[in-house]
């Protein structure tokens, strides 16, 4: 048996502009809906409209710099410190 732990970060998130037309939602309206069904703040990220084919939601810098490193090394001393299971044939 084995154990993991899948973490993801979304430092860009995209949506096409072809199916947002579809559901008839502004850039705003979008933003509320990604807050409702997914793990999505609006105020780290930021809004960019400019690419003809996809509305794009980038991680702020501020947010990602000071706090990205400090959180590697929180998260994987914790992973170096378990017990590690080995099985020897």
């Amino acid at each position: 048996m084995g154990q993991f732990l899948a973490i993801g970060l979304a430092t860009r998130v995209s949506a096409k502009k072809t199916e947002v037309d579809e559901s008839q939602l502004d850039i705003e309206q979008l933003q509320e809906e990604m807050k409702a069904k997914l793990y999505y703040a609006p105020e780290i990220y930021v809004a960019n409209d400019n690419n003809d084919s996809s509305y794009e939601f980038i991680l702020k810098d501020d947010v990602l710099y000071p706090q990205l490193i400090p959180f590697l090394k929180t998260i994987y001393i914790r992973f170096s410190m378990r017990t590690r299971y080995i099985t020897t044939i």
